[in-house]
């Protein structure tokens, strides 16, 4: 009987092991895809705090992985961008719903972004706002302050 219980056992673990490896290879493609399409992409608790940027996101805003993570919008930015970007945040937890918007960010001179920012739930985590952007190139900036 203790040697069933114990092969039961061992059997669900090796499934559990498989599980957990595919989920972390999956999460490795969906990284490295969005590593390599020129998006950046984060994600961040309902107090603003960083729990994930991808690559692209630290590259475009030459920052540094360990130096951001936990880090709100106000360790970031200076403080008038910071409270900006803080707002648009609080306003999608209230409307609790997507929004696509265009925020600015001083990197290299004002640069404008097309932001496409989410509200989802996590149980670790809580309530966060997943986001993604595309620099508008200032050609096409150009264009939209013209029209």
């Amino acid at each position: 009987m203790a040697s069933h219980n114990l092969a039961k056992l061992q059997e669900l673990t090796d499934i559990l092991t498989a599980k957990e490896a595919n989920l972390f290879h999956s999460w490795g493609v969906f990284a490295n895809f969005l590593d390599n399409s020129g998006v950046v992409a984060f994600i961040k608790d309902s107090e603003g705090r960083f729990i994930w940027q991808n690559d692209a996101y630290l590259q475009a805003f030459g920052l540094k992985r360990e130096d951001q993570l936990g880090k709100n919008d106000f360790g970031c930015w200076d403080e008038e961008t910071a409270k900006r970007l803080r707002e648009h945040d609080l306003d999608i937890f209230q409307k609790n719903e997507p929004v696509m918007l265009v925020e600015k960010v001083p990197v290299n001179g004002e640069q404008n972004w097309f932001v496409f920012k989410f509200p989802f739930e996590n149980e670790e985590y809580g309530r966060m706002i997943g986001g993604f952007a595309i620099k508008i190139p200032k050609s096409l900036d150009m264009e939209v302050k013209n029209a």
